[in-house]
């Protein structure tokens, strides 16, 4: 904050950390979670300075004590937005707890109700298959109560004015074994990295909201936003001393997202829902 003259984050102003099941299995830290927390707090922080920031800290990152911590936010209405950097792919979900989708969803749609927008990351192992074997997409991102946020490769201008942005999807190639040796002719084609998830959902049905896109299922994501780690952002961590690194992934794009969110909340004066069914209404070039 003070590298950017950003206001700083003062616990108990503009900054509160809660544990809504007690103090962490890795004594109140983050369990290993540092970098993840810290993209979270600092870009949504970077991108709306004058919100307030609640930090919901879960006991640990399963299912259950994720689904108590975002439970906790929405019960405690702690904000008009939400934001999740987290996901399992939805068809291993579907295979081995069903139940999760379903309890996902609901607090999903109790969030809507309540006038929040319960924001995911759409996931970086693009359409998954190299993962599972075959093509998914992440949950909850794929919840129609929620909204997914994917990934762009963002270009600027010596100004820093936006020069082009396109899908996040990164491809290797193998050019050679090791340095003297001499290169490969042709190259290694690897091929795929990682990018941004999304696709078709395999368990909900297409809502209203997307009646004009094809097919009867979900699509995701919802929006995107820079994520690509070689057209990343700086983080500053304190795992293991001070340190500064470059993040990308749709890790960093929902609290990007998230925090344009909030101010587009505090322009309409009063907390405006889920976001995905309002973006699909605004006009072209919005």
């Amino acid at each position: 904050a003070a590298i950017n003259n950003l206001p700083a984050l003062t616990p108990g102003t503009n900054f509160n950390i809660y544990y809504p099941s007690g103090p962490t299995n890795c004594g109140g830290n983050t369990c290993g979670w540092d970098v993840e927390t810290s993209l979270d707090v600092e870009w949504s922080h970077s991108v709306a300075p004058g919100a307030n920031i609640a930090l919901v800290l879960a006991l640990d990152n399963s299912n259950s004590n994720l689904d108590t911590a975002v439970l906790y936010a929405i019960d405690n209405l702690l904000g008009p937005v939400i934001s999740n950097s987290y996901g399992i792919e939805e068809d291993v979900l579907a295979y081995y707890d069903p139940a999760e989708l379903t309890i996902e969803n609901n607090i999903n749609e109790m969030g809507a109700a309540l006038g929040i927008s319960v924001n995911f990351s759409s996931g970086d192992n693009g359409d998954f298959f190299l993962q599972v074997g075959e093509t998914t997409v992440s949950m909850p991102a794929s919840s129609p109560y929620a909204t997914s946020v994917g990934g762009t490769s963002l270009f600027l201008h010596t100004n820093y004015s936006i020069k082009l942005q396109t899908g996040w999807g990164t491809n290797l190639t193998h050019l050679s074994y090791a340095y003297p040796n001499p290169p490969y002719i042709p190259p290694d084609l690897i091929g795929f990295y990682f990018g941004a998830g999304g696709g078709t959902s395999g368990v909900w049905p297409l809502p209203s909201y997307q009646a004009s896109l094809p097919g009867t299922f979900r699509l995701v994501p919802d929006i995107a936003m820079v994520a690509d780690p070689y057209t990343g952002v700086e983080v500053i961590g304190n795992e293991g001393g001070q340190f500064i690194t470059v993040v990308g992934g749709t890790s960093l794009a929902c609290p990007t997202f998230s925090g344009i969110w909030a101010i587009a909340t505090q322009a309409a004066g009063g907390w405006l829902g889920q976001a995905a069914p309002i973006l699909y209404g605004l006009p072209a070039g919005a």
